[in-house]
């Protein structure tokens, strides 16, 4: 529960992120804030098989709601990208540096089904080659450079959990 609250407070910390990214309106750059999608992508290593699945419909179901005419999109992105990432994990260690990777690996994936899908429902009629410079480098690289924002919410839902548990199942 505390892990879904964390990311809904990470989709407002979004929309601030995006409102005032915005107003500056650089016209080459796009940038789309994603640490709700971060959020995701830590809790794919923590949490089992139906709760991250739950987790990622629900996302998905949102980020369809505020995306008018994007149907398929969203759930083949965001499930297509935890399912490869989860996979990964496995792999790899708890370190900082190594979720930064994993993130930008998500991240990577994330935009490249999510411009293949748009594609083929004809919402897209841009390259693959302006696509990735103009907005997926950028999606990329600004959302690493926020990722402290989320880690910080994460660990202290994390910690909220772990002291709860204590007070309660001990």
């Amino acid at each position: 529960m505390l892990n879904t609250l964390s990311i809904a407070l990470l989709f407002l910390i979004d929309f601030l992120l995006q409102s005032i990214f915005n107003l500056s309106n650089p016209q080459h750059i796009q940038f789309v804030s994603n640490l709700h999608f971060i959020a995701l992508v830590v809790y794919a290593r923590e949490d089992d098989r139906t709760d991250i699945a739950i987790k990622v419909l629900l996302v998905s179901f949102f980020m369809d709601l505020i995306h008018l005419g994007s149907f398929p999109a969203y759930y083949l992105a965001y499930g297509i990208s935890i399912l490869v990432i989860r996979f990964w994990h496995r792999h790899v260690s708890d370190s900082y540096f190594e979720k930064m990777l994993i993130i930008g690996l998500a991240l990577f994936i994330k935009e490249i089904v999510m411009f293949f899908a748009l594609f083929v429902m004809g919402h897209v009629d841009v390259s693959i080659t302006w696509f990735i410079a103009n907005r997926s480098l950028w999606v990329i690289l600004f959302n690493i450079v926020v990722f402290p924002i989320a880690y910080v919410i994460i660990n202290k839902t994390n910690k909220l959990i772990k002291n709860y548990s204590k007070r309660h199942y001990q």
